[in-house]
């Protein structure tokens, strides 16, 4: 599991720092990745490791974030809805940035590989699991709603 978990990473981080060629083969690769990612973190199984590890990757945020900036110029601000579950119909819309939604999963996705490097496997997928729940499965979904309603205008 952990493999596979990796090498979708990977091909993200690739996706950020090298690219798949135009910027609509890129946006198709980011549309197919994200759901990769969400996918797995839905079927991860592990044993879980008691050992308590810190997180000590090394990434630097604004490097990451000019990175992706570089990659897809054309993303940006978003609209968001502050409440969706209580006063519908009459409730305020916040900003997201789409280059932030992708620099904060990228950030988060290198520290379970480097956990995979330097911890152990089970470590990794416990840190993509409780990540992915607590984090970046909340960018993840709402760059997956700003990029289907960049299709559809």
């Amino acid at each position: 599991m952990y493999t596979n978990i990796k090498n979708t990473i990977l091909n993200f981080k690739n996706l950020i720092y090298k690219g798949y060629g135009s910027p609509e083969t890129n946006e198709e690769k980011l549309v197919e990745l994200l759901d990769t990612l969400a996918y797995a973190a839905h079927i991860i199984e592990y044993a879980f490791d008691k050992t308590e590890y810190s997180d000590l990757s090394n990434t630097d945020y604004e490097d990451l974030y000019n990175a992706v900036k570089h990659r897809f110029p054309n993303y940006g601000h978003y609209n968001i809805v502050e409440d969706i579950e209580k006063k519908l119909g009459d409730t305020k819309t916040n900003i997201a940035d789409a280059i932030d939604d992708i620099a904060d999963i990228v950030f988060d996705l290198e520290n379970v590989i480097w956990r995979g490097e330097n911890t152990s496997e089970p470590d990794a997928l416990w840190k993509f699991e409780t990540s992915f729940k607590t984090h970046w499965c909340y960018h993840l979904r709402r760059l997956q709603y700003y990029l289907v309603e960049r299709r559809r205008h």
